[in-house]
């Protein structure tokens, strides 16, 4: 393997698209500074236009090529992730108008008729539906966007229409076809009943090809444009949720999220369906292998509430997380982190969040501390049901996201989970996956988790307590019956 061999990737999020370049070594040379995107927010609606995601895409590939001058031809493997749960309608010109983004809410009458077959939506595809999924802005489309819809030859995900105006072909991998909530999870292919839930022809969906293989070929005249090496290869690659590989997860660990919304996934050899319909499933990157877990809907985007619209001024977030780590027990403030409604273990859209035991003595740093808590709290609750399940029992739990990089608010999780924190160097956890993922497409690695493996280096880690679990035990207690009794409010 020589050392000047390049990795691309290329990361679609909903506020920016980043470049990454990397050695066939796993070393990071660059991220390219991050080009915003535009979404349009009017109401319910949350929209963005996918040619921009292409011309942004292109700027960021230009500027690195353009960089490396005639190095650019040692760029040996490419592959695209990004935002999930988008529906892209590309017609036989390209995208047929705007992108409904995971926080448009227009669906809300259509998520209601999907409700009466969550139970159908759960064995088949491994969770429910909910108002920003795909299902229920399939269907919203067909009664307000028939035209477009007939029109439309594929109905694909957001990082599956980059790699289309790559390499000219249409293909998605099976954690982008879980996340359209259309796919069949045992049987490995999409679901002619869930279709017809949503009154979408099956043709229209893209083929399902595996993560780790290969997409085909640069374009030439795309190649030559930006500067790419025309036999460079590509990757299939998955959505962001491949970021899991990239947190450091081992067998028997966990994988947390910390985002705008929060994630606690395990793996799972094999379809493990939660009896009790609290978690959800989806395929990890390899066939057989899967990931159960569940999301809190704000995490986050909970603490940018607060920091908005509560305290605009700022807030000496490590200072509270360094306070509540000292004084080894939680705040006597509770918060209900459901400003988004609830999802896992709740599974309630109408829930609304709350702040609890409020008194003239309390502070803003008093109420961040408790919204770190609330989000932890809500967290820990589904890693207990992956317990119940036999998942994930006794390893660490890795954290990514940018909102789980403090070590201090480590600690204050590991406390609360009763669980070793864990968080490692690669920051830019997905686009070091995607690396992985092209580079064992291009033959540079072996195996996806052995080449993670080792490129792995430990940034921090935190380890639970003994003198602080009474009171962190008691804490979530506390939030429980807060929850339960405020559900009706």
């Amino acid at each position: 393997m020589s050392s000047v061999e390049k990795i691309l990737t290329i990361d679609i999020g909903t506020s920016a698209i980043k470049a990454a370049l990397f050695e066939a070594s796993g070393r990071m040379l660059r991220v390219e500074a991050r080009r915003d995107t535009r979404s349009r927010h009017q109401g319910m609606q949350a929209e963005q236009d996918p040619h921009e995601w292409w011309e942004l895409t292109c700027e960021l590939i230009r500027s690195i090529t353009s960089e490396l001058g005639d190095e650019r031809s040692d760029i040996r493997a490419l592959a695209v992730t990004g935002q999930m749960h988008g529906v892209v309608l590309l017609g036989k010109a390209g995208p047929l108008g705007p992108v409904m983004t995971f926080q448009d809410r227009r669906a809300q009458r259509e998520h209601e008729e999907l409700l009466a077959h969550r139970e159908t939506f759960y064995r088949i595809a491994g969770a429910y539906p909910e108002v920003g999924s795909v299902p229920a802005k399939l269907l919203y489309l067909s009664r307000h966007g028939r035209e477009l819809l007939d029109e439309a030859e594929f109905v694909i995900p957001p990082k599956d229409y980059i790699r289309y105006e790559l390499t000219g072909q249409v293909a998605t991998d099976p954690i982008d076809a879980a996340g359209f909530l259309l796919y069949d999870l045992e049987a490995g292919a999409w679901s002619r009943n869930l279709c017809e839930l949503v009154l979408l022809e099956p043709r229209k969906l893209p083929e399902v090809r595996p993560t780790v293989s290969a997409a085909g070929r640069l374009k030439r005249d795309v190649a030559g444009e930006l500067g790419l090496p025309d036999d460079a290869s590509i990757a299939v690659s998955g959505g962001d949720d491949i970021e899991a590989l990239g947190s450091g997860m081992g067998p028997g660990d966990c994988y947390e999220h910390l985002g705008s919304s929060g994630s606690i996934y395990a793996p799972s050899m094999g379809v493990v369906r939660d009896p009790d319909r609290r978690l959800e499933i989806y395929p990890d990157l390899v066939p057989g292998r899967y990931m159960v877990g569940g999301s809190t809907a704000a995490a986050g985007a909970a603490e940018r509430w607060f920091r908005e619209n509560i305290s605009p001024r700022d807030v000496d977030a490590e200072g509270v997380f360094r306070r509540a780590v000292d004084a080894g027990r939680p705040s006597d403030v509770l918060f209900l982190p459901y400003l988004a409604g609830a999802r896992c273990p709740v599974w309630d859209p109408e829930r609304r969040g709350a702040f609890v035991g409020l008194s003239l003595s309390h502070t803003a740093q008093d109420l961040y501390e408790a919204i770190a808590e609330g989000v932890a709290y809500s967290l820990r609750s589904i890693l207990e049901r992956l317990e119940a399940l036999g998942l994930g029992r006794g390893g660490a739990v890795y954290t990514a996201g940018g909102y789980g990089a403090s070590q201090a608010f480590g600690q204050v999780r590991a406390d609360i989970y009763g669980r070793e924190v864990r968080r490692t160097t690669q920051g830019e956890a997905t686009s070091f996956a995607a690396m992985v993922i092209a580079g064992t497409v291009a033959g540079f690695f072996n195996d996806v988790y052995e080449a993670a493996a080792g490129f792995r280096k430990l940034a921090w880690s935190a380890s639970p307590r003994p003198e602080t679990r009474a009171a962190y035990d008691a804490g979530y207690a506390r939030f429980r019956r807060a929850t339960e009794h405020l559900q009706a409010v």
